[in-house]
């Protein structure tokens, strides 16, 4: 099993961080919650010929917040499409 209270170091630009086990998989999670979100969420308005939203997505940078928006509340097609 994982020690969740193991210390890891990073530097950046010459600063020190440190993270423990939990901190270091949550930001993982988070990473890749945000790649998947996104990735659908593109995936779904270029296939639905959603220039505008597809743009948006790309550029934003918005924690998956835009993403999650697009898939729950805009990619509603009209006429039952896939």
């Amino acid at each position: 099993m994982y020690n969740l209270g193991a210390i890891h170091h990073v530097v950046v630009d010459s600063r020190h961080y440190t993270f423990t086990t939990l901190q270091a998989m949550l930001i993982g999670a988070a990473v890749l919650l945000e790649i998947i979100l996104r990735c659908l969420a593109l995936w779904k308005s270029a296939r639905a010929q959603q220039k505008g939203w597809f743009i948006v997505i790309v550029v934003i940078n918005s924690f998956g917040i835009i993403p999650l928006l697009y898939l729950l509340f805009a990619n509603k097609r009209p006429n039952g499409g896939r």
